[in-house]
């Protein structure tokens, strides 16, 4: 039976999406002549995971 649906999950819950967000921000400066910025100067800017916002 083909499916009819298909979920994508961007937030961190099911799977980390910091990989594709850091290379796509560093392409796009690249992209513009700005230099590429560490991997922890963005992963920063990204946000926490869902079951851990409410996390005291």
């Amino acid at each position: 039976m083909p499916y009819s649906t298909l979920i994508f999950d961007l937030d961190g819950t099911l799977s980390d999406p910091a990989v594709g967000v850091i290379r796509c921000m560093n392409f796009a400066l690249t992209s513009f002549d700005y230099a590429p910025l560490p991997e922890h100067e963005i992963t920063q800017h990204i946000g926490p995971r869902w079951n851990l916002r409410w996390v005291n």
